[in-house]
């Protein structure tokens, strides 16, 4: 039996395999969301994306590839 894709793309993204096999199911908006906030990481917007990433963990305090991306954002604009 093949897991969700969200799990898949947690355990991908470094989450814990246990812990992500046995969480809940995030639902598609907030892969949507999480989304929008790597498009913005990605065009170099870094205060968006953080503000994003900080909205859509504070919904879904459980969505470890948000806290993971804000963290290495975070630590990316310390280094600027």
């Amino acid at each position: 039996e093949m897991a969700p894709m969200n799990q898949r793309l947690a355990m991908a993204l470094g989450g814990n395999a246990a812990a992500t096999a046995n969480s809940r199911s995030h639902a598609p908006a907030t892969w949507r969301a999480y989304d929008r906030a790597l498009t913005l990481a990605d065009a170099g917007d870094f205060d968006a994306a953080v503000s994003a990433l900080q909205g859509l963990l504070a919904r879904d305090k459980d969505f470890v590839p948000a806290e993971r991306q804000l963290v290495a954002l975070l630590d990316r604009m310390a280094r600027r």
